[in-house]
């Protein structure tokens, strides 16, 4: 008789088919689970997929514009550069009537918009310039007006300068008010010096009116 400690025999019977031994492999020697994706299309529903399609397009397009925001891109500076021509050109003509003009208050308004236009135009120059913004001696003169002077020197040889003088500033003033009220919109830190710029001009223009005023009260 076997001793009731001992495990039974496994050995085969003569004349039996062998007995099945238990299988431990996928116990030992585990196979590797597959890793499920974070985001998967094949499952779900198209609703669901075009959700997640926009989700992230949507959060490119956000960190697009943060990045272009904080790299300064996206101001259109051309307003700017037009208001310096403006600036420029009433400059110009300006200084070609030192001499010319006949009245002494015509001659002192002159002065005044040479001078204040100058300091006006060199501000917005340097701001331009701390925005990486150049502009060129040949973009100051682009919109040089020839038919100005054509009038003004008609007017000379006629001996009605000043009162054709305030009539050609008067327009020339009234426009730059209109392009500096167009570049104020899309100032960022330039809206202050642009308000500055514009309160200045409607003081230029009422100068102007005033001048003339007593130009045909004479």
């Amino acid at each position: 008789m076997q001793p009731s400690n001992q495990l039974p025999d496994s050995s085969p019977i003569p004349g039996q088919p062998p007995t099945p031994q238990a299988n431990y492999e996928f116990f030992l020697n585990p196979q590797p689970t597959a890793k499920r994706p974070l985001l998967n299309f094949k499952t779900g529903s198209f609703k669901k997929r075009l959700m997640i399609l926009g989700g992230g397009s949507i959060g490119l397009i956000i960190f697009f514009v943060v990045i272009s925001s904080l790299l300064g891109g996206g101001i259109n500076f051309t307003p700017y550069i037009t208001v310096v021509q403006d600036q420029n050109e009433l400059i110009r003509v300006a200084t070609e009537a030192n001499g010319k003009t006949t009245v002494q208050t015509t001659s002192n308004f002159s002065q005044n918009v040479e001078l204040s236009l100058t300091t006006a135009q060199q501000q917005l120059l340097n701001y331009l310039q701390a925005n990486k913004q150049k502009v060129s001696p040949s973009q100051l003169i682009a919109t040089e007006n020839a038919k100005t002077d054509q009038t003004l020197s008609a007017a000379t040889a006629a001996s009605n300068f000043d009162a054709v003088y305030l009539n050609v500033v008067q327009a020339g003033l009234q426009k730059y008010i209109n392009d500096l009220k167009l570049a104020y919109p899309i100032a960022k830190s330039g809206k202050t010096l642009l308000l500055q710029e514009f309160d200045g001009a409607v003081l230029l223009l009422t100068q102007d009116q005033t001048t003339a005023s007593s130009l045909q009260n004479q």
